[in-house]
């Protein structure tokens, strides 16, 4: 009955409560100091102490009350519920009156023996039979035919067996119309409920964590947030959908199963009943240390999770240093803690389930015994005892289904504290509010007065000290300081970020907490030190200046950046998507489109924060001049650590530690010679050194692209450096005489690429004739003598649950004979009988529960490990691609290895045990009367039908849409990542609208699919009851015929409920199968996936001597995503050991392109001959791991990790 009891190993989220709190234990072994005088009294002391301790320790997990997680649900939707509860009511209440019925029926064929009893069979016999035969209760109807009872007057004996049997039949065909309609009714309701609630909540959660402040995603991770937009989100969904619906049904079932059987036979209800305290205590004490274990467990996923999207999200870094290998054993620690876990908890289970089995064996034994005294006694029949039986039997077994769709239910109320908290909370800075100051003449005046400052998450580090200066409209100041000095916290304030502890920013003579905060950013424009892309097109990203501006203005503002030029050069132009992060673009390419989206908006304030410290020295001046132009009017802040870019600036303030030392234009601070003046002297920029260097390097450009000669140094170099030489070229400006040699390779591989969808679709045809639970269990194969012995328990076991069938059915037939001895008899083997089995499953499903345990959680680590490592192992051009972002890889890391176990482990034992059960159980129903057996497994497809279609519905419905319901993720997690650049763009309204727009998408995809899953959902449980009519009309007729007996019908009848009712248990969890199998497919398809360079191959040559020697032989180079666009062409370079070699020109025109092919980041895709040399060796034929380990690089964007300073330098 508690077989559902063992898949609670896969309910990696469960959290049990108890009323409206529950309390888990933390760890509490702390050290305690006591005094004591002999080892006894330390004993004594330390167990009270520890004891106490626990108690003060205990945690209370909050959760919401039931009123508050429908908080957000309208009338029309709350009285949806309303119906939808009744139908459930309804559709539990099918069941109950179903059992009725099997117990009358019951009865009619009993009583139609038993009414023989006061019959003389023997003489009977001898007056009118043939010798030979002998008259029983039993056989009595089937010899008819063999005597003569013409003579005997027999009429007291007539019982009319086909009018009784008519009556049930039609009230069976009447539950399953009910049935239908109100199971019909339930999904439609909660499923389209629960789709309009979660749409509802994920967009009042995205909107208020847009509008919170900066200090919140301080203090809250982007992987924690994105989690609680799907995981948190996703439970809420599981409590409030159709599990709540069978929640209600299933206690209908409970409660109206204890009512029938009480009114019944109270007498035997209550002994039944009187073990199932203990059942529940059992249950208790299972739900108290899963709780615990699962908390743990879920703590380490998610720290796992973080490292994931850490290292996720970093992967240039990670490759660069060689760091895959550190980062799996970092992950693999937090593996190692959950696997622990739920092994602990998958064991607590199957021993618990075991003995749950045992006591309700247990149950039977008393159960029957009592009951055939009650017959005996007080004139019970059998059909009374078996209806109180089975409506005791269902009740608690419907009892037993509920725990896990309560658990989802309180997990909901769980999950919903912890969103409805995000949702609540204050914010210091409220980037929501309307009011405020707006002026229609801003001027541009700024004053700092008396700031003292700091970090809201780092109270006790002060960042600005009494700081106070001011800026006229118009000008131009620019702060100068170390590293830590305060600069940039300047500009946050600024936009308003956070506010001061004290002190004021008073912007035209008003403080700035007094403007409107969304009008007062729209007039600021940023160009920050790492600019921040988002991915779309390059249009739409300069767009985020100003919705409302033209193509023309869009370009206009593109060239003042000097971005125009090399976006016309890329195949769609301004439709360029440019990746995740600009990752499609060079880092200076993606500071100019920045610089671009800053001018478009033509700000009163602008600030510039390093803003071009991407760019090389020819880009700089140009932008430089464009910036300079743009300041005209305006007032900027320029923070710059390259002084060069600031001596024209009104005004310099150095800080040093949150202090101002110097003020003063640059001429006045140089005159003074102090910390500025030493501070350019370290730089090396005076005057005259300056000219000197320039003319020096305008003489010794190396220029990548084509190898060209050395650059003209007149003073038209400046206008004529983009036209003058080729930086990025396309297919159409190859030269004719190398086109033909080159374009068919790129034309194959950029068709590759573009019809990768295809080629997978290919591949997935493919895959589906593999059998996909094959190979998890190849994966599993170091476990295997775990899997053999469990696979071998559940054999016994699910032999032994046919036979259960087998004695019912004796004990309910013993009852046709009139000997009451042999009754005797035949009761208490088969009680025996009962009892051994509850043994045997004890000890089957104990050692089963610990087999699957181990081996699943296994396999579990397993997979996230190799899945992690795998994703680890690809080219740098696979993280490039829309569909393998962070988020997307993050996602299906956590979630597809989770949904593999319920393929493996734990759920494929009870799949094995049940389909073994299943299997005996029809060779039963044959081997007593195949003409029944025949007709009742004709329902059985009627029956499996609906959740098969329910089953591939479901597994189509995630396939085909699967980048729709993976783009709210995405989007949330790029939006969350970027958070400071979405502020100060003041585009928390785009991308809520375009992530509502996604929701409502997906919404509507949802509710279509939720009238398919109602239609399906009623088929099988409405079949069985019609299968059961069809089956008691056909068992009627046969016998009245005399071609069956009654215990034949009876074993026939059980076996093949018994069939249906276990088939339904195993397709409940086909859904999850189903998931499963996808989700292996996608793992097997990443783990089998050959990588053009994998970042963790140790194969090739390790060269003893390296010098360090490099040479380009001829390169021909695009990058694979944008297979049209040719970075280098025929490059040739030539390093001897021991230069040094400095790359210099344009943005885009190769120079990082260079870097990364040196790094093997990606290998020269095209052309006959293409080769780059490290040492006069292939650089392909090295050992890949061993050359990086050769390399050192300091990056454009420097990464480091959420872990400490020394770990990030080792």
């Amino acid at each position: 009955i508690f077989k559902q009891m063992q898949t609670m190993n896969d309910q990696h989220d469960s959290d049990i409560m108890k009323g409206n709190q529950y309390v888990i234990d933390v760890e509490s072994n702390d050290n305690i100091d006591v005094k004591v005088i002999n080892q006894n009294e330390e004993e004594k002391a330390n167990f009270w102490t520890r004891f106490r301790t626990k108690r003060q320790d205990k945690i209370p997990v909050e959760l919401v009350s039931i009123r508050s997680l429908f908080r957000y649900a309208t009338c029309t939707e709350l009285i949806c519920i309303i119906f939808g509860i009744i139908a459930s009511i309804i559709y539990g209440l099918c069941l109950p009156f179903c059992v009725l019925i099997f117990g009358d029926i019951t009865d009619s064929f009993t009583d139609r023996a038993s009414n023989l009893c006061s019959l003389n069979f023997t003489s009977l016999a001898h007056t009118y039979c043939p010798s030979g035969v002998k008259l029983t209760s039993t056989n009595f109807y089937s010899t008819t035919r063999l005597c003569n009872f013409t003579e005997a007057n027999l009429t007291n004996i007539h019982y009319d067996f086909n009018s009784q049997t008519t009556k049930q039949i039609i009230l069976l065909i009447i539950i399953g119309c009910v049935n239908f309609i109100s199971g019909y009714i339930r999904v439609t309701l909660f499923e389209i409920f629960a789709e309009k609630q979660i749409q509802t909540i994920r967009k009042i959660l995205f909107k208020s964590i847009l509008k919170k402040d900066i200090h919140f995603f301080d203090t809250h991770k982007t992987g924690e947030l994105s989690l609680c937009l799907t995981d948190n989100i996703n439970k809420i969904r599981d409590g409030i959908s159709d599990n709540l619906g069978s929640s209600i049904e299933l206690i209908t079932t409970f409660i109206s199963c204890i009512i029938i059987g009480f009114l019944r036979g109270w007498k035997l209800a209550l002994v039944i009943f009187s073990l199932t305290p203990v059942i529940f205590l059992a249950i208790t004490i299972l739900f108290k240390f899963v709780t615990k274990m699962t908390v743990i467990e879920l703590k380490a996923y998610g720290k796992a999770g973080i490292v994931a999207e850490d290292v996720i999200s970093s992967i240039h870094t990670v490759i660069s240093y060689n760091g895959q290998e550190k980062e799996i054993q970092r992950y693999e620690r937090y593996l190692d803690d959950a696997k622990k876990c739920a092994v602990k908890k998958g064991v607590t289970s199957g021993i618990t389930a075991g003995i749950t089995n045992f006591l309700v064996y247990a149950i039977y034994v008393l159960g029957f015994w009592y009951g055939t005294k009650l017959i005996w006694e007080e004139n019970y029949t059998i059909g009374e005892v078996f209806t109180v039986f089975m409506c005791i039997n269902f009740g608690i077994f419907s009892l037993g289904q509920v725990s896990p769709y309560l658990q989802a239910f309180y997990e909901a109320r769980v999950s919903a504290f912890m969103l409805w908290k995000i949702i609540c909370e204050p914010s210091m800075i409220n980037n929501d509010n309307e009011q405020g100051l707006i002026k229609e003449d801003l001027i541009g005046n700024i004053k700092f007065s008396n700031i003292n400052f700091y970090y809201p998450s780092r109270i006790d580090t002060p960042i600005l000290k009494n700081l106070s200066f001011d800026i006229k409209s118009g000008q131009t100041i620019a702060l100068v300081g170390s590293s830590g000095s305060g600069k940039s916290t300047c500009i946050q304030l600024l936009q308003r970020f956070y506010d001061p502890q004290s002190g004021s920013i008073f912007l035209d003579e008003k403080q700035l907490n007094e403007y409107n905060i969304n009008w007062l950013r729209q007039n600021i424009g940023v160009v920050s030190q790492e600019p921040i892309l988002f991915q779309t097109t390059i249009r739409e990203n300069i767009l985020f200046g100003l919705n409302s501006a033209t193509n023309e203005q869009i370009e206009q503002a593109a060239k003042m950046a000097n971005a125009h030029c090399f976006i016309m050069k890329l195949p769609d132009k301004y439709e360029t998507i440019i990746g995740e992060r600009g990752s499609a673009l060079s880092g200076g390419q993606k500071q100019r489109i920045a610089i671009a989206r800053a001018l478009l908006r033509n700000p009163k304030i602008l600030l510039l924060d390093e803003a071009t410290s991407a760019l090389d020295r020819e880009s700089e001046k140009l932008v430089q001049e464009a910036l300079d132009r743009a300041a005209q009017g305006r007032t900027t802040i320029i923070i710059a650590h390259r002084l060069s870019t600031i001596r024209n600036a009104n005004k310099i303030i150095v800080m040093r530690k949150g202090e101002i030392v110097e003020e003063g234009d640059h001429n006045s601070l140089m005159n003074i010679h102090g910390t500025y003046y030493n501070l350019v002297m370290q730089q090396n920029l005076k005057d005259s050194q300056e000219d000197i260097e320039e003319e020096e390097e305008e003489d010794e450009f190396i220029v990548e692209g084509e190898n060209t000669n050395k650059i003209d140094s007149s003073s038209k170099v400046e206008d004529n450096l983009i036209e003058s030489r080729p930086r990025l070229f396309t297919v159409n400006s190859v030269a004719t005489s190398i086109l033909s040699n080159i374009y068919g390779r790129l034309n194959s591989r950029y068709e590759n690429i573009t019809n990768e969808k295809n080629f997978t679709e290919i591949n997935n045809e493919k895959d589906k004739a593999q059998n996909i639970t094959l190979e998890i269990l190849k994966m599993n194969k170091p476990e295997w003598m775990l899997i053999l012995i469990g696979c071998i328990m559940a054999c016994l076991s699910g032999a032994l649950e046919p036979i259960f069938c087998i004695i019912q059915t004796k004990l309910a037939t013993v009852f046709q004979e009139c000997d009451k001895d042999y009754q005797k008899k035949q009761i208490y083997i088969c009680i025996s009988v009962y009892a051994g089995i509850g043994i045997m499953i004890l000890i089957f499903q104990s050692i089963q529960g610990y087999m699957f345990a181990e081996s699943g959680e296994s396999l579990t680590k397993r997979l996230r490990s190799k899945t992690f490592r795998a994703i680890l192992s690809q080219e740098i051009s696979y993280f490039e691609q829309p569909k393998h972002s962070t988020g997307i890889l993050c996602t299906r890391l956590s979630s597809e290895a989770s949904a593999v176990q319920d393929a493996s482990g734990t759920r494929f034992g009870l799949l094995w045990q049940h389909s073994i059960a299943v299997g005996v159980g029809i060779l039963i129903s044959f081997a007593y009367c195949w003409q029944l057996a025949l007709v009742g497994i004709c329902f059985v497809p009627f029956i499996l039908f609906g959740n098969i279609i329910k089953i591939r519905s479901s597994i189509k419905f995630t396939r085909n849409n699967k980048e729709i319901l993976e783009k709210p993720g995405k989007l949330a997690m790029e939006t969350i990542q970027n958070i400071r650049t979405v502020m100060q763009l003041t585009k928390e309204d785009h991308f809520y609208d375009e992530y509502s727009q996604t929701i409502d998408t997906i919404y509507r995809l949802s509710y279509k699919q939720s009238h398919k899953l109602a239609i399906l959902f009623p088929v099988t449980t409405c079949a069985f009851y019609f299968g059961v009519a069809v089956f008691v009309y056909l068992s009627t007729y046969l016998v009245d015929q005399g071609t069956s007996t009654f215990q034949q019908i009876f074993i026939v009848m059980n076996c093949i409920m018994f069939t249906c009712r276990i088939s339904g248990r195993v397709l409940t969890s086909l859904p999850d199968y189903g998931k499963a199998i996808e989700a292996a497919r996608n793992i097997f398809e990443l783990l089998n996936r050959k990588q053009e360079i994998d970042n963790q191959s140790k194969d090739g040559e390790e060269i003893t001597n390296f010098t360090g020697e490099i040479e380009f032989d001829g390169v021909y180079f695009a990058y694979p995503n944008r297979m049209k666009s040719i970075i280098l062409r025929n490059f040739k370079l030539n390093i001897k050991s021991g230069q040094k070699i400095a790359l210099v020109g344009t943005s885009g025109c190769g120079k990082s392109t260079t870097i990364q092919l040196l790094q093997r980041f990606y290998d020269a895709n095209f052309g006959r001959i293409v080769r780059i040399l490290i040492d006069s060796k292939d650089i392909r034929d090295l050992n890949l791991q061993w050359y990086r380990s050769q390399i050192g690089i300091v990056s454009q964007e420097p990464t480091l990790f959420d872990m400490s300073i020394r770990e990030n330098i080792s």
